[in-house]
């Protein structure tokens, strides 16, 4: 768990994963907080889906691996949220994050992406965070303007972002 000014960031043990997906009230009664971010029924789904199936596979790095939940502390609302894509490989970890519609656009992604991006260079072994982002999507990439991220490459359809130690 990581505390932020606004936000208590929850990293999903492995078993939680799976009650995200199939019965998240069950998730929703045991942090005693209301899902209101990303839908669940369509592609974020799927990636979900997978992500957990990697955690299981490998228990041990789930901290690399899980989703952390972005819970606004006044209100006890998950906005959000994020994960690291795999674990550490050559010094560098990738995140990737998301909000609900109805959250995004007030620094609440920023907060917590500046907050894990700390949390990671805490490890011995990162040395750079990349990020990946479409290249119309103009609020993600301001997001990671602002946690310090800079452009290194770029195509058609995304642009890749680092932050490095």
């Amino acid at each position: 768990m990581i505390i932020t000014n606004r936000l208590i960031l929850i990293d999903l043990q492995p078993e939680e994963l799976r009650f995200w997906l199939d019965d998240c009230s069950a998730l929703e009664r045991k942090y005693n907080v209301t899902y209101r971010g990303e839908d669940l029924s369509g592609e974020f789904g799927s990636i979900v889906a997978k992500q957990t199936a990697v955690v299981e596979n490998d228990p041990s790095h789930y901290i690399w691996l899980t989703f952390w939940w972005f819970v606004r502390q006044s209100d006890r609302v998950v906005l959000g949220s994020a994960c690291f894509k795999s674990i550490p490989h050559d010094g560098q970890v990738e995140i990737g994050y998301g909000i609900g519609s109805d959250y995004a656009l007030h620094g609440y992604t920023t907060e917590a992406v500046k907050a894990l991006c700390t949390f990671a260079f805490t490890f011995a072994e990162v040395k750079t965070i990349i990020a990946e982002t479409d290249t119309k999507n103009i609020a993600s990439q301001r997001v990671l303007q602002k946690c310090g991220m800079v452009k290194y490459q770029a195509d058609e359809k995304s642009i890749w972002w680092r932050l490095e130690k």
